[in-house]
């Protein structure tokens, strides 16, 4: 008795796909290992609310579900501001509402500095992308990455301590110039001593 070779095949595959599902059905019974449906069941879910352009939407999150994620998965804010879904951006900023439980939330590992990071906490931003909800009562108001925005970067660049940083920068990076090219400085600082009648 010869079978043919395609027939050989369909029967060992037949057989092999027999065989994993009666290991996985008796490595089940035997260890009781979740089905994925059980594992669905155990996380835990919380409630959090949110507001945002005069909209107010009560939302549910797993555990291990970003803020945006849950936000994103429940439709109710269809145009909810994000960008790079790393903590970078600060597209997706937000800052508690009234009333909000604060330790309700976690953060977790967003793309800035660490203390980018901790002045973003401490000036009340939230990373919606980057942090997670650990129980019920917490209330965001969405929008606020122009804020976060200017109060991160455009306010650093404008203060006194930031323009004199600036100046010695460029002062350094003139000085190192000057050093690599001693003969063009020659020629530039004589240029400028006779152009101001001083030599």
């Amino acid at each position: 008795l010869t079978m043919p070779l395609g027939t050989r095949f369909i029967a060992y595959s037949g057989f092999l796909s027999l065989l994993v599902a009666t290991s996985e059905a008796w490595l089940q019974r035997q260890h009781s290992y979740p089905t994925s449906s059980a594992l669905l069941e155990s996380k835990n879910v919380f409630s959090f609310e949110v507001s945002y352009d005069g909209r107010i939407s009560k939302i549910e999150i797993e555990e291990d579900e970003s803020i945006l994620a849950a936000i994103e998965r429940s439709g109710t804010i269809p145009d909810v501001p994000s960008d790079c879904r790393r903590g970078n951006c600060l597209t997706c900023a937000g800052i508690h509402e009234p009333g909000s439980q604060k330790n309700a939330l976690k953060r977790d590992g967003d793309g800035l500095s660490p203390h980018m990071s901790r002045e973003l906490e401490e000036r009340g931003h939230i990373l919606l992308c980057s942090s997670y909800v650990t129980e019920d009562g917490l209330k965001l108001k969405l929008g606020s990455h122009h804020r976060a925005w200017d109060e991160m970067y455009r306010q650093r660049l404008e203060d006194d301590s930031t323009r004199l940083l600036g100046l010695e920068a460029v002062a350094k990076a003139m000085r190192l110039r000057s050093e690599a090219n001693v003969e063009q400085w020659t020629e530039e600082t004589e240029t400028l001593l006779e152009n101001s009648g001083e030599k």
